[in-house]
């Protein structure tokens, strides 16, 4: 039998100081046998009450080693499963180095071994193997060599659970909430009053900012200023304006030294107060607030939400630190939809679904990649070509939409919202709302388009007011934004762009290039919480007591 492992160690229990244990061996055949070294004058007897579960077995390891009684310096071999859950537990632990324990389970990283043989060492029992496979959402039972199999705590024999770490606390003060609000409130107003943060070179053709004490000039500059958020795109300008201000090293720049940024990347509300596109972006600003109109419906009744995870299948979407935004927003839309099922009268119509584990939620942190998401046209469809999936998705919106509306299915009580991932400057951390730009739509014009923006607008300050209160972070700069900007272009995604259906929200929930937020979204926790808060947010939106004016 070959070995394909070993280790030498002690056992410090009091039972135990008479064997010396040699070394553990997993054979070919995926069979699990210690080794001890008895000390002079030690008997079976001895090593059944130390070491096994049944101290009777002693028997059965004296006809396995053909020996009458143990000799010092001959080890004796002892099969995995007549062992002591203690000793068990701690053979696991030294022998699988490489798994990672958590307070929810164990990350097991496999040899070559079975996922039945992973049920029977970890668990106990062998025919778990069919949990372990719906715990890791697997489409088959074969398993490869370095592949990572969670075993949740709850099928964790009870003496290896002792190894787990408690549960992480967060304590979170009153004091602590209040000065996130603070630091955020000005987060989800598009308008804001900060007063005349810019001045103007004599020509107009600059605007001058005196950096802040802590700033750098990529967020507080770029992000802030222009609305630019893409990786390269920040540092590309970063560099262009610190050329311009004469900055040699943009990593030491003195507080309160002036930075020149051009007034052509400047977003409309902070260019001069008599530049016809500020007056343009203004007049638009109240032409959309007062186009609001609240939607009434306890209990969601009559709503019907239509509901997308973004990418999906062969498309993983954005993939940052090994995390792929398809496999976790899928989860947070898994989510949500059994939300409004089990909580409300809404109707819940799913555009994607995974096709093996469908809209079960898998409770545990770090999550299996899978790439079975189909969309639900009819037939439905595999989810392979990137453009394709993007293109049915909005087409089967609208052919929802269509046959709601011919169904007499009033067009405010229809909503539609995706949910994605982000991939920006590492520097941003925190949710961002897309809603359809009136001045970008092409499938609603005029009227239709600013009604449509207004009431997304009002949806989106909904959820995300939830996602204040429930500490979750919003982008730094503009968390609400009518469309995406790209150097000197801006677009809406297809999605929106293409949906006939007025509200609707693309819903970024995170920065997965923010380590911060990429180590958050890989806490079962957070996602529950996101969830839990877009939830909110549209039952806020629909409530009767939501008919303020959109501020």
């Amino acid at each position: 039998m070959a070995k394909i492992g070993f280790f030498s160690l002690f056992i410090f229990l009091t039972v135990l100081y008479s064997f010396e244990i040699k070394k553990v061996e997993l054979t070919d055949s995926f069979e699990i046998f210690l080794y001890v070294y008895p000390f002079e004058g030690e008997s079976y007897i001895k090593l059944g009450e130390g070491l096994l579960r049944n101290k009777d077995d002693w028997k059965k390891i004296k006809g396995l080693n053909k020996l009458p009684y143990p000799m010092k310096g001959i080890a004796l071999k002892i099969p995995f499963d007549l062992l002591k859950g203690e000793v068990k537990a701690k053979i696991l632990k030294e022998f699988y180095k490489n798994d990672k324990y958590e307070y929810n389970g164990i990350y097991h990283t496999c040899k070559r071994e079975t996922l039945w043989h992973i049920a029977l060492w970890f668990t106990g029992d062998g025919k778990n193997y069919k949990k372990l496979k719906e715990a890791n959402n697997l489409l088959s039972y074969e398993i490869e060599e370095n592949q990572e199999i969670f075993i949740p705590m709850e099928l964790l024999f009870s003496e290896l659970k002792s190894y787990l770490p408690e549960k992480p606390k967060v304590v979170v003060t009153k004091e602590m909430v209040q000065e996130q609000k603070v630091k955020e409130e000005t987060k989800i107003n598009d308008i804001q009053k900060e007063g005349e943060i810019l001045e103007f070179t004599e020509d107009k053709n600059f605007a001058i900012y005196k950096l802040k004490k802590g700033e750098a000039l990529y967020s507080a500059v770029v992000v802030r200023f222009t609305g630019i958020d893409e990786v390269q795109e920040v540092i590309n300008l970063a560099m262009e304006i610190a050329r311009i201000s004469g900055i040699e090293d943009v990593t030491k720049i003195p507080a309160n030294s002036p930075i020149k940024i051009p007034r052509e990347y400047l977003l409309p509300k902070y260019l001069p107060l008599d530049d016809p596109k500020r007056q343009e972006w203004e007049n638009k600003e109240k032409l959309i607030q007062e186009t609001y109109k609240p939607v009434y419906a306890p209990e969601l009744k009559g709503v019907y939400i239509i509901l997308d995870a973004g990418h999906g299948g062969s498309d993983t979407g954005a993939i940052s630190g090994g995390v792929w935004e398809s496999t976790y927003t899928y989860d947070i839309y898994n989510r949500l939809y059994n939300l409004l099922k089990e909580k409300t009268e809404a109707e819940v119509i799913p555009l994607v679904q995974d096709r093996k584990a469908k809209f079960k939620v898998i409770e545990r942190d770090k999550l299996p990649q899978h790439r079975s998401h189909i969309i639900l046209t009819e037939p439905p469809e595999k989810l392979s070509d990137a453009q394709r999936g993007v293109n049915l998705r909005w087409k089967l919106s609208n052919k929802i939409y269509t046959n709601l509306i011919n169904k007499g299915i009033e067009k405010s009580k229809i909503v539609f919202i995706s949910i994605h991932a982000d991939a920006l400057h590492p520097s941003i951390r925190g949710a961002t709302f897309y809603i359809p730009g009136a001045n970008y739509m092409k499938a609603i014009t005029g009227k239709e388009a600013i009604e449509g923006e207004s009431q997304s607008k009002k949806l989106s300050k909904e959820i995300a007011k939830v996602f204040l209160n429930k500490n979750i972070s919003l982008h730094p700069y503009e968390a609400i934004r009518e469309k995406i900007i790209r150097y000197k272009n801006s677009w809406l995604p297809a999605v929106l762009k293409m949906n006939l259906i007025p509200t609707k929200v693309l819903i970024e929930i995170v920065n997965l290039n923010n380590a911060e937020d990429r180590k958050a979204l890989e806490i079962k926790e957070f996602r529950k919480n996101l969830a839990e808060g877009i939830f909110e947010g549209i039952v806020s939106y629909f409530h009767k007591n939501n008919n303020k004016k959109l501020e």
